[in-house]
């Protein structure tokens, strides 16, 4: 195996795939639009014009009808919300004709309404009716404005005063600190290791799945082209196979070290502050070793491709297995350091996201990094060695693709 063969390949794989359209586009492209879809609709939700939502009152309480339209329209500029109300006062033994209220709803006369029992104070209920029970924001406003005209009239009932009430139900505010294994304390919350985690996970999935994409289209477009031939006349099949990892593995890690620059950017801009930052060189070494292990399984069997379609597929159910880890995401945040979580971190295709997920929330024992990341090595050492043989045989095999059998006659052989 010529080593300086195994560099040329993999600088040409690198050159020919960089200064493509297609990457230079998504190299952009993609942070950019990560931000518009989480940026954008807080945007608009602020700066678009909402159209008032009229809302019928239906009150049998005779008092918390009239207290909630006036509480409404008080709060109208505080909450900012668009809602106008109807009051509708009826006798509290006076069936309600629930159809003739919808009837209303849809001649477009109201957009909502809502039902104030005579339990009102008793049992605390009431019934919301509207053909789009989405809206949120108004929701909300709307429930929040009947919890105080309830508080108000209970306050009112047992002669205790708002300023009392303020102070006994004010709320306890909490200062997280977080602890660094090295004895260093630093501030932190739930929502900024939320964001971290999930932050490490997404850069793993989206360098593993874009460089595995590639690596398969690749391979497909040389046999296609009969391409392959003409390499294969000056290398050897493993020298190929490892230069197209190196050099679409080298693509994937600029890739996220661009992103990544660009997440920097947008912290510093935003005032956000994570640990996360600190242990990036972990991060980056587990989504290499992660690319590595996915792309010494895909093209192996990505080389038997035939078709466009079958690439797709095979593409498709390999990745399928880097989003299994979001399963675990719940009980690893919740225990980092637990039994589920340190099993996760030693299984070969979880042990890069889990482990990236681990560092985000508490940085683990350096022995577990060490064992999790020799387990990894040797997952992929076996890997380019079941896949070398395949590649062999399936990057010169044309119009019928390998069935199951044979792969695992050519897995099982000693040549």
């Amino acid at each position: 195996m010529n080593i300086n063969h195994i560099f040329q390949i993999a600088k040409w794989e690198f050159v020919q795939k960089a200064k493509t359209k297609a990457f230079i586009f998504s190299l952009v492209l993609t942070p950019i639009i990560m931000s518009l879809f989480n940026i954008l609709p807080m945007i608009l939700m602020n700066t678009i014009t909402k159209e008032t939502k009229r809302v019928l009152i239906v009150d049998q309480t005779h008092f918390a009808g009239n207290a909630l339209s006036i509480l409404l329209d008080f709060n109208k500029e505080k909450e900012k919300h668009t809602i106008q109300t109807t009051l509708e006062q009826i006798s509290p033994n006076t069936p309600i004709n629930i159809k003739s209220y919808t009837d209303l709803i849809i001649q477009d006369r109201y957009d909502a309404f809502i039902i104030l029992p005579s339990t009102l104070l008793q049992k605390r209920e009431y019934d919301y009716y509207s053909l789009n029970i989405s809206n949120i924001s108004d929701f909300e406003v709307l429930e929040k404005s009947i919890e105080k005209v309830i508080t108000d009239t209970l306050l009112s009932l047992h002669k205790i005063s708002e300023s009392t009430f303020k102070d006994i139900s004010s709320e306890v505010t909490v200062h997280t600190t977080k602890i660094k294994t090295n004895g260093d304390i630093s501030k932190g919350d739930t929502l900024t290791e939320f964001i971290g985690m999930y932050g490490s996970l997404l850069i793993i999935i989206m360098m593993v799945t874009f460089s595995g994409q590639l690596l398969v289209r690749s391979l497909l477009d040389e046999k296609s082209n009969r391409i392959i031939e003409i390499l294969l006349s000056s290398v050897s099949s493993i020298e190929l196979m490892y230069g197209k990892l190196i050099g679409l593995g080298c693509l994937g890690l600029l890739q996220g070290i661009t992103w990544l620059v660009f997440v920097l950017i947008a912290s510093m801009i935003s005032g956000f502050q994570s640990d996360i930052f600190a242990h990036i060189p972990f991060i980056f070494m587990y989504a290499i070793l992660g690319y590595f292990y996915y792309a010494s399984i895909l093209i192996g069997i990505g080389s038997t491709a035939t078709t466009e379609q079958e690439a797709q597929n095979i593409t498709g159910f390999i990745m399928m297995f880097t989003i299994i880890p979001f399963l675990f995401m719940m009980v690893i945040m919740d225990n980092p350091s637990g039994t589920v979580a340190i099993v996760c971190s030693y299984i070969p295709f979880l042990t890069p996201s889990i482990m990236s997920a681990r560092i985000a929330i508490q940085f683990p024992n350096i022995i577990e990094i060490i064992v999790s990341t020799i387990t990894l090595i040797l997952s992929i050492g076996i890997n380019i060695m079941i896949s070398s043989k395949i590649f062999s045989i399936g990057i010169l095999t044309y119009g019928k693709r390998l069935t199951f059998k044979e792969i695992w006659i050519i897995v099982r052989s000693k040549g």
